[in-house]
């Protein structure tokens, strides 16, 4: 379009001037229900009298008018594409047993988003979206959060299945949507129609179910009636034959409502009037917002803050905004007669007449900013810098020495921990400026120096202290260390000897990073599964121009069961970290491992005075002779490792995996129960199959490191190819957690693992179904296929190849692969400027990449059957992850994943190159693949 305009028009005022007036010729057209052949002007005439007001500018000249008319003609001919805006807010009122009403909002989360949505959501570029990340809403001082993750190999992001629901006053808050990176990033916005409801203004509610909120203040409706909820102390005026009336009443907020039909005039206790018509078909569903440079810091009171004065959008259902011609009336706060837009305000519009919307504010120059300057870790300063403040001071804060210093526009608070008290997190500040008595609230992080934690319930914890793998939901770091060259987290195991970096990154305007340690639950369940042993400890460290500034170690348990004649007990160091009020809520179970489906028996704790001890009784002389397992029951909110205790006695047993299970010699039992695993993967109908799926069920809450069962299956990729697909009772998803937990990785299970456990799966459906078992077969192939490609991208090209024998739609697939996209394969991952490996380049151009892999890479150069499909040239640091997906899938379709990871060491690498960049990782692997595929490669 800009070609098309005279140099002199080619401003960004004139694009949004022409942008408004195509807007408003497309809404035009949809609510007059214009078509081809109609007369456009005269159709708008007598539908919509006053349409040619809503243009932003006058058409009082001829030629502006002869443009208008001539665009709303041609818009007759365009057909409007309607793209609902993403996560909307829902407010809506519902009934309850007493009778009353209530204010509720929701939104309704899909299953996946698209990239460019969420991207767009947020206003940033697609490629700044993290692969991971925490989505919310927030609601005044409540919020709701899911887990968003991008899909593999696809421009697409799942969201984890949660009710997005607020009740009461809640519901009337601001909803505000916020994307928190593991890295720090974080983005806000304004949830769409999340708009804060004014308690000085109607509110209108469709009548028929679900009864949503229309709209908040004057104007017009489509429908013929519609609720009213009003305060009791504000007037209702029926006009032209309106009628009203009163149903009941709103209990949370208090309001009356009221059913309304036609014209009706609204006053407040204050003498503000509001208008509601009903029954105007031509009204669209639009509502005003405020739109400007928005400041998002925690405000309390009022809640929102912009820097300069906001401009007023009429917004449709579709997201369209349209700017609306006019000013609207600034009142300040605890100063009416003052007309200084500055500080506390009540920003109103239209100026004069019916209020169509109204909302307290604050309002700061354009300049404004604020600066945290730590001193020390207890004392610190906050500059609010061109703020125009008179004073400011701390709120509820005895515990804290405050000084304010004022120079030119600068504002100053020095605030210093007294003595022992503990550090805040946080301060509440109150500001004032000097033409108002009202104070803004705000909420500010304490400018201390360095790294603190805090878990779930506010407490503080100190560098160096020991967590649970189940205590990390709630834990957060906050980091303050502006000035670090390149703060990191750094998540090690084997005591240094392995590690994953990942950098931390400070948008501009951050003030604190807030890091939840869940969001790196994976890393450290990774790095926890390097060394497969129980007692395995991994430690999460905050650097600072690569040196220790902050430390927490964690671990699989809370603390560790030992057994003494007839007691087990919390050894001395869990007993230490642990609460009285804790170890009360403790129940200690204690099974039989060679019968897993007998009724657990419920340990008697041993108490002193009435409180516990941190014992139970086992008696071991009741108990029948087994291997006993003591193990916390499922619903513990803390783990504890399980100890076992063996009773000797003869056992007679027909089930070979329980008899290899029961051998005392730890080396001997290994191998028997590897050779039973061996059996099983060769035989879906297998009777110790029923104890596999008895223990899964019975100890599936615990950690995977607590029976050797499922250590050595995550040693057997044909093992663990049987456990993922055959049709069993294990739990839901139990499979899954080997990649997490175990030193394994699905990338590594071979082609012929796969295949055979497929054939082995066929035959086991055409035991148990007969007739219908091709149809059990395909659905149930096609269910594990999903998960196990949602869980790791790189197998989508691997399971359709291991399936084309056996099922006719991974057939079709299988030859769409092999003639369309094996050919290219090389070509797509290694030539030109839209390469993978380029495009990995770019991402990545200014990034540290992951190395320790030259002996797995000259091991792979020296083998003649993967050597041809390695990158040739070298890079040098980059090519670890250049080559590792290149030799885990030539490995795999190979049949060599053994002779590369079969060591833990190995493992780690391959899921460290794979997370510094999945996208990259799952392409290559694929399309390795595919190049194996069309060489013969993937041929048994």
């Amino acid at each position: 379009m800009c070609l098309w305009l005279p140099k002199s028009y080619r401003q960004d005022i004139i694009y949004a001037l022409l942008t408004d007036m195509v807007l408003v010729v497309l809404q035009l057209k949809q609510e007059a229900g214009l078509s081809i052949g109609d007369d456009a002007v005269a159709v708008l005439d007598r539908k919509i009298p006053r349409w040619k007001e809503r243009f932003p500018l006058s058409l009082d000249d001829r030629h502006a008018r002869s443009l208008v008319e001539q665009l709303v003609k041609d818009a007759a001919n365009v057909r409007v594409r309607k793209i609902k805006p993403c996560l909307p807010v829902e407010r809506f009122i519902e009934q309850g047993q007493d009778g009353g009403w209530q204010l509720a909002s929701r939104i309704e989360l899909p299953d996946t988003l698209e990239e460019k949505a969420l991207a767009q959501i947020f206003n940033i570029e697609p490629v700044d979206l993290p692969r991971t990340a925490t989505l919310s809403v927030l609601a005044g001082e409540h919020s709701r959060q899911t887990s968003v993750r991008k899909l593999a190999g696809r421009s697409m992001f799942r969201l984890e299945s949660a009710e997005w629901r607020f009740d009461g006053s809640d519901a009337l808050e601001e909803h505000v949507l916020q994307l928190s990176a593991a890295d720090g990033r974080t983005w806000v916005t304004e949830a769409h129609k999340g708009e804060l409801l004014d308690e000085d203004l109607p509110w209108v509610f469709a009548e028929e179910a679900p009864i949503s909120l229309l709209k908040q203040g004057s104007g017009r409706v489509a429908p013929t009636q519609v609720l009213l909820a009003i305060p009791e102390s504000w007037h209702l005026q029926e006009i032209d034959g309106g009628t009203t009336e009163l149903i009941g009443n709103v209990n949370t907020p208090q309001r009356n409502l009221f059913r309304v039909q036609g014209k009706t005039k609204i006053t407040t206790f204050s003498g503000l009037e509001t208008v509601i018509h009903t029954g105007q078909a031509s009204a669209a569903e639009q509502q005003l917002v405020w739109s400007g440079n928005r400041f998002w810091l925690d405000f309390i009171s009022p809640r929102r803050a912009y820097k300069g004065i906001p401009q007023i959008y009429r917004v449709d259902d579709t997201g369209s905004k349209q700017h609306v011609n006019g000013r609207p009336v600034c009142s300040v706060l605890g100063a009416p007669q003052t007309n200084q837009a500055l500080g506390p305000v009540v920003l109103k519009y239209p100026s004069t007449g019916e209020a169509q919307i109204r909302t307290q504010m604050v309002l700061l120059p354009e300049d404004a900013s604020l600066e945290l300057a730590p001193d020390t870790a207890r004392s610190g300063q906050i500059s609010f810098i061109n703020w125009g403040l008179a004073n400011a001071s701390l709120f509820n804060a005895s515990q804290v020495q405050q000084h304010i210093h004022q120079q030119n526009d600068t504002l100053t608070l020095r605030v210093a921990a007294n003595g022992s008290t503990r550090t805040p997190e946080s301060v509440v500040v109150d500001l004032y400026w000097p033409h108002t008595t009202k104070a803004v609230r705000v909420r500010l992080p304490y400018p201390a120096r360095g790294v603190r934690a805090f878990n779930g319930k506010n407490q503080e914890i100190q560098s160096g202290d020991l967590l649970s793998i189940k205590d990390l939901l709630g834990v957060r770091l906050i980091v303050n260390i502006f000035g670090a060259r390149k703060p990191e987290l750094d998540i090690s195991a084997n005591g240094g000897q392995m590690h994953r970096r990942c950098q931390l990154r400070f948008l501009p305007g951050t003030l604190v990073l807030d890091i939840p340690l869940v969001d790196y639950l994976a890393d450290i369940q990774h790095m926890l599964s390097m060394d497969d042993s129980p007692d395995s400890l991994v430690s999460v460290s905050v650097l600072s121009d690569r040196q220790s500034v902050f430390k927490l170690n964690i671990a699989r348990y809370a603390a560790v069961m030992e057994r003494d004649a007839s007691l087990v007990y919390i050894e001395k160091q869990g007993i230490n970290r642990l609460e009285i009020e804790q170890i009360e809520q403790w129940r200690v179970q204690a099974t039989r491992l060679e019968y897993p489906s007998d009724e657990p028996i419920e340990l008697k704790p041993v108490l002193s005075e009435g409180v516990p001890t941190g014992s139970w009784q086992f008696e071991p002389e009741t108990k029948e002779p087994g291997t006993w397992l003591v193990y916390p029951a499922p619903e513990n909110k803390e783990l504890f490792r399980a100890c076992i205790w063996p009773i000797e006695g003869e056992i007679t047993t027909d089930d070979v995996l329980i008899e290899a299970m029961s051998t005392s010699q730890q080396n001997k039992r290994e191998e028997q129960i590897a050779e039973v695993i061996s059996k099983l993967a060769s035989d879906f109908l297998h009777p110790s199959w029923l104890t596999v799926d008895q223990l899964a069920n019975q100890f599936g809450h615990l950690s995977l490191a607590t029976l050797d069962l499922w250590r050595i299956f995550s040693r057997s990729f044909r093992g663990m190819a049987a456990l993922a697909l055959r049709m069993g009772n294990l739990p839901k998803n139990f499979y899954l957690r080997f990649a997490r937990e175990m030193p394994f990785t699905w990338e590594t299970v071979t082609l012929q693992g796969w295949k055979q456990s497929i054939g082995q799966l066929k035959m086991q459906c055409h035991h148990q179904y007969g007739d219908i078992a091709d149809q059990i077969f395909h659905r149930h192939f096609e269910n594990c296929s999903q998960l196990l490609g949602a869980e790791c991208g790189a197998l989508n090209f691997s399971l359709g190849v291991a399936g084309a024998e056996f099922d006719e739609k991974f057939n079709k697939e299988y030859l769409a692969l092999k003639f369309a996209i094996a050919p290219t394969a090389e070509k797509d991952l290694f030539e030109g400027a839209d390469s993978e490996l380029m495009n990995l380049r770019r991402r990545h151009a200014e990034d540290e990449w992951p190395t320790g892999f030259d002996l797995i890479l000259k091991q792979a150069r020296n083998d003649v059957g993967i050597q041809h499909f390695l990158y040739e040239e070298p890079y040098g640091f980059p090519d670890g992850v250049i080559n590792m997906p290149l030799i885990a899938a030539a490995a795999a379709a190979m049949n060599k994943s053994d002779q590369y990871f079969s060591h833990s060491e190995n493992v780690h690498l391959l899921r460290t190159f794979r997370a510094f960049d999945m996208d990259w990782f799952d392409a290559a692997y694929n399309l390795t693949i595919a190049r194996c595929l069309a060489e013969g490669g993937c041929d048994d």
